[in-house]
């Protein structure tokens, strides 16, 4: 596997930068909420979204009235055309935190890959996003790692 040669290497001769390519610079975004119309069929969807478009036809901005600002994150839909968003999108009786989150190319696609947390169950049910926006390279699709297991790909 491509990433871990060059991790292999780049740890025996003390180069960071030859992981650079591999590894490209990502952001997770909050801020956001996914619209009850979306036609996701859950309990697990997994997004590629190349535009701000179809990036708004699932997420909607959350309203300071319910979050705190200084928290949130938010794609702004400028980053379009230089940068994608992959998602994750877990729907469950609990709300889902995501943690850990990496990227790392190899060839023609990008590993996302992240833990999730579950929360207390109740009665109510969740859509929990984890949001990255990545930069636009050579690959592809998008494989999803969640908890050290493949769960599927995005194109």
């Amino acid at each position: 596997m491509k990433p871990m040669i060059y991790a292999l290497i780049a740890g025996l001769l003390g180069n960071a930068s030859a992981l650079a390519d591999d590894r490209p610079t990502f952001t997770i975004h909050t801020g956001h909420f996914v619209k009850n119309d979306t036609g996701l069929t859950g309990p697990r969807d997994l997004l590629l979204l190349r535009n701000s478009a179809e990036f708004e036809k699932v997420f909607g901005l959350v309203t300071m009235k319910f979050s705190n600002a200084r928290k949130m994150n938010p794609v702004e839909a400028k980053a379009f055309g230089t940068h994608a968003a992959v998602a994750v999108v877990t729907t469950a009786k609990a709300i889902i935190t995501y943690t850990k989150a990496t990227a790392i190319v190899d060839g023609d696609v990008l590993r996302v890959g992240y833990t999730a947390e579950t929360g207390t169950p109740g009665e109510a049910e969740f859509a929990s996003p984890l949001i990255l926006l990545v930069p636009i390279g050579t690959w592809k699709r998008v494989e999803f790692v969640e908890d050290g297991q493949a769960v599927g790909t995005a194109k």
